[in-house]
């Protein structure tokens, strides 16, 4: 997935399309589990983790016990959660070096959009 990077203040937003995709995984996640898990801003990377930590923490929880038929599907949620978590990682590291190819900061310290000729 290629999302277009953006910093507002120092929290890094995701895209649309990584933001869409945690909507979807926690819609998936809350009907599997049969719960509800609201989060407060899915395109904001720390919220979006956050998230994806109590989703993975309920997951684990649910596979102890766990009927043998619904054990495929608890495991392709782990699989689900980590791919977003591999995701939120790869875009923190694509801006990390974005940024610090533009002003040599590290990107918390960055306070524009590392794509601006203003870093």
């Amino acid at each position: 997935m290629d999302d277009q990077i953006e910093l507002r203040g120092r929290e890094l937003t995701l895209g649309a399309g990584l933001a869409d995709a945690i909507h979807d995984l926690t819609a998936a996640a809350s009907a599997l589990l049969d719960d509800e898990f609201p989060v407060a801003d899915p395109a904001r990377a720390t919220s979006a983790e956050a998230l994806l930590r109590q989703l993975w923490d309920r997951t684990v929880a649910a596979l102890t016990g766990a009927a043998p038929e619904r054990l495929a599907a608890l495991i392709g949620l782990l699989d689900r959660i980590r791919s977003a978590e591999r995701e939120i990682a790869d875009l923190r590291a694509r801006t990390a070096r974005t940024c610090s190819a533009r002003c040599g900061r590290p990107w918390a310290a960055c306070t524009t959009p590392p794509r601006s000729t203003n870093c």
